[in-house]
């Protein structure tokens, strides 16, 4: 469920059709990302899973798959 949502965020984010990260291993910059697309994709995160992100979680270097892992655990912390 996490990693389904993180993904659908990411499409909203950078305009990209979920079909293009079906690897969790592609990073984010691959994707599109600039650095308001990280900052939009906190906001979401948090907006989806209800949650306050305390730091700045995304940057340039993560794939789908950090996001995923520290979203993850994030929520279960919740």
């Amino acid at each position: 469920m996490v990693e389904q949502k993180v993904k659908e965020a990411i499409c909203e984010c950078l305009g990209v059709e979920i079909d293009s990260i079906k690897d969790n291993s592609v990073k984010l910059l691959k994707l599109g990302a600039d650095s308001l697309d990280f900052l939009d994709l906190e906001f979401r995160l948090e907006k989806t899973f209800n949650i306050k992100l305390l730091d700045m979680i995304v940057d340039e270097n993560m794939t789908v798959q950090n996001v995923i892992d520290v979203m993850e655990s994030k929520v279960l912390l919740t």
